[in-house]
């Protein structure tokens, strides 16, 4: 697996595994195969959780992007495919 998924969450010290949760279940649902490979949380309250995916052949670094988007969890602030 080559691309890496960053997504940006801005939450308190026991809300970083609701927002990997909810990140987890737009993936397992959309993505060929996936897993997580980190999280670090900055000093300002802003944790990254890092994914190395697999997206399924018509999935694009958009799509993915704005199916995270819709998903509509409180804790997501944005999404970086790379």
């Amino acid at each position: 697996m080559s691309p890496t998924l960053t997504c940006c969450s801005r939450c308190g010290p026991r809300e970083p595994e609701l927002a990997r949760r909810a990140v987890e279940a737009v993936l397992q649902d959309r993505l060929k195969k996936w897993r997580s490979t980190g999280m670090a949380t900055s000093g300002y309250g802003v944790t990254a959780l890092e994914f190395a995916v697999r997206p399924r052949k018509k999935m694009t670094p958009n799509t993915l992007r704005d199916a995270l988007e819709a998903a509509g969890n409180p804790h997501i602030m944005g999404v970086e495919a790379r």
